[in-house]
């Protein structure tokens, strides 16, 4: 491809539309000629949609009919048949309602909404516009290819049966890749998604609620969204102890860059027993210093008693708490710091830099 001019240098015009769409392509994510894939809902830096509520695809409320919303708004689409077409900004300022084609009765059919620029410059189109439409699938099929100059905004499901079309929210699932100017941090589901990160690059990874920055070799860490909920889903291997039918354990954690903290727990409930040193594993194994250190404290109920404790990540085994123990005593086991009933607990917190 041969080189470009500069833009508005002394004694030239204005430029082509192709021209001032490649500069659209350099201030909303700097990759201007990276070639997307039309068939699978491209996702590539400056295809996307413009803010959070633009073009967001609802259903009819409060009586969902075949009929779905398109919020008004701004997207950037990037041209998808040649590397050099550029990026469209469009922009809607009213909603848009789409209709749904009527479901078959046996078969569930899968649909995109899209939208998409037609720019009769180029080989596949004939119109210069741009429009909210529907790429209807096949009943009983998978998810139809999504045409040239498209940006993706939702998947519809249309489930099979007799009687009318009603979609519900529970079938549009949000499918809108988002767009921001270089330097800008945007969001995009995974940190998997985003196409050729460049060293410095800052993401926003809505499913984790966590900033992330590209080094060049790796996403790091460089914030959460100190406002959501901590993480519920590890299960800590418990030593020393054995639940019983009854018994439950817990783990509860947040994770900042390197910094971990969180609380975890025991309770017997009226079965198991102790029976071995206390020990819990860790969410991360934590960064090894001489001699082990102590960041961990807590409390255990024995009976009608509460104990208070620290414990230990030894350096040796850095991925679990141990050495649980009251002032003056050897590591809690059967016995230690008194005798252990069946409706025993105990709940600690930690905080500690992870490897």
């Amino acid at each position: 491809m041969a080189e470009r001019k500069p833009l508005f240098v002394a004694g030239r015009d204005a430029g082509t539309g192709e021209d001032l769409r490649l500069l659209n392509a350099a201030i909303l994510g700097g990759a201007a000629f990276t070639p997307i894939t039309p068939g699978v809902g491209a996702i590539a830096k400056g295809h996307g949609v413009l803010s959070g509520s633009s073009f967001l695809v609802t259903p009819t409320s409060p009586t969902p009919n075949s009929i779905v919303h398109v919020a008004a708004g701004h997207a950037a689409i990037k041209g998808t048949q040649n590397t050099a077409q550029g990026t469209y900004v469009v922009s809607h300022s009213n909603v848009t309602d789409i209709t749904i084609t009527s479901k078959h009765a046996t078969l569930p059919r899968f649909d995109y909404v899209v939208a998409q620029v037609r720019d009769g410059a180029y080989a596949t189109f004939s119109e210069d516009d741009d429009l909210i439409t529907v790429v209807e699938g096949t009943p009983g099929g998978g998810n139809p290819s999504i045409p040239h100059d498209c940006l993706p905004l939702a998947l519809v499901t249309i489930q099979a049966g007799i009687g009318s079309t009603d979609i519900t929210a529970n079938d549009i699932q949000d499918l809108r890749p988002h767009a921001r100017g270089s330097g800008g941090i945007t969001p995009f589901n995974s940190r998997n998604d985003v196409p050729s990160p460049q060293t410095y690059e800052f993401i926003w990874e809505y499913s984790t609620q966590t900033l992330l920055m590209w080094d060049g070799t790796a996403w790091k860490s460089h914030g959460t969204n100190l406002s959501a909920e901590w993480v519920t889903t590890f299960s800590p291997v418990l030593g020393g102890v054995t639940l019983g039918a009854n018994g439950t354990k817990y783990c509860r954690y947040t994770k900042l860059g390197k910094m971990v903290s969180g609380i975890m727990g025991w309770d017997l409930n009226g079965t198991g027993a102790v029976n071995g040193v206390l020990a819990f594993t860790l969410p991360f194994p934590s960064k090894v210093f001489a001699g082990g250190h102590s960041p961990i404290g807590g409390r255990a109920k024995i009976g009608s008693s509460y104990w208070s404790f620290t414990g230990d990540i030894p350096s040796s085994d850095p991925q679990r708490i141990r050495s649980l123990a009251t002032s003056g005593s050897t590591a809690w086991a059967p016995g230690i710091p008194t005798t252990w009933t069946n409706t025993s607990s105990l709940d600690l917190f930690f905080t500690y830099e992870c490897a």
